[in-house]
């Protein structure tokens, strides 16, 4: 399970941020948490977002990343992105569904609701590639 608490996040919407946030984690060699919309899962879905940041990825071969795909409410697309091979989604729901996301979560090896509060979130950021830089390094 990945320890959020000590890294870097940050939230992509699109491949060109994903691309430059790995270019930046790729030069500080920091790992990074790459963590998606909120609802994304709905109108990205998990596949999609898996595959865009392993197209990412394939610039970027060494840099050590972790997915975090945001579900919202919908405990189907959390099965779904579990299934996909997501690291760690995030998910609202009612205590006695989450805790059996959490046991399938535990077996499958994907932590869950575990994002720091801090986060960058590139939506509306021109320069990503600096942002990610300064972000990254303090």
């Amino acid at each position: 399970m990945p320890n959020l608490k000590q890294s870097k996040v940050v939230v992509v919407h699109n491949y060109n941020q994903a691309f430059y946030a790995m270019k930046a984690a790729s030069k500080i060699k920091k790992k990074i948490y790459i963590l998606s919309p909120e609802n994304a899962a709905s109108y990205m879905g998990p596949l999609f977002f898996k595959k865009l940041l392993k197209k990412a990825e394939k610039s970027f071969p060494k840099v050590k990343y972790c997915e975090i795909l945001n579900c919202n409410n919908d405990i189907g697309l959390a099965l779904e992105a579990i299934q996909c091979g997501i690291k760690s989604i995030e998910i609202k729901c009612n205590q006695l569904v989450l805790k059996k996301i959490k046991n399938i979560c535990k077996k499958e090896g994907v932590s869950i609701n575990n994002v720091n509060k801090k986060k960058l979130d590139l939506e509306y950021v021109e320069n990503v590639y600096d942002e990610c830089l300064k972000w990254f390094d303090n």
